[in-house]
């Protein structure tokens, strides 16, 4: 796992419905149960019902979206907030908000919540 993801999501989970969109290397049944598996040891708050294994991730319902891919954050602009996890090839990406460690996401969250209450 990232540094603080696991602190920063559990810290999101208990206040949002998150959704954790993922898609292991191959679709089939060992490749999605290994990565559940996986999930189970580093993030064990995150239930299997909130894991969506679903590769077009600007069809999955939130008002947010974190992601580091460029082109899920650039089709995702249009009907999500978009929170890019900044990394070296997605630099000329725009989203609505960035950060560079996940330590800062959960902050971050307060902001945008102060925002959406103010507009």
């Amino acid at each position: 796992p990232r540094p603080f993801s696991q602190d920063a999501l559990r810290i999101l989970n208990n206040r949002y419905k998150v959704i954790i969109a993922t898609i292991p290397w191959r679709q089939v049944p060992e490749y999605l149960d290994s990565k559940l598996r996986w999930l189970e040891t580093y993030y064990d708050f995150i239930s299997p019902s909130q894991v969506s294994f679903q590769k077009d991730k600007w069809n999955i319902p939130g008002e947010f979206i974190i992601d580091d891919k460029p082109d899920t954050l650039l089709k995702c602009r249009e009907t999500k907030i978009t929170i890019k996890a900044s990394q070296p090839y997605n630099t000329n990406v725009e989203a609505d908000f960035a950060f560079g460690s996940w330590d800062n996401v959960p902050r971050l969250f307060r902001y945008i919540d102060k925002v959406m209450e103010g507009a």
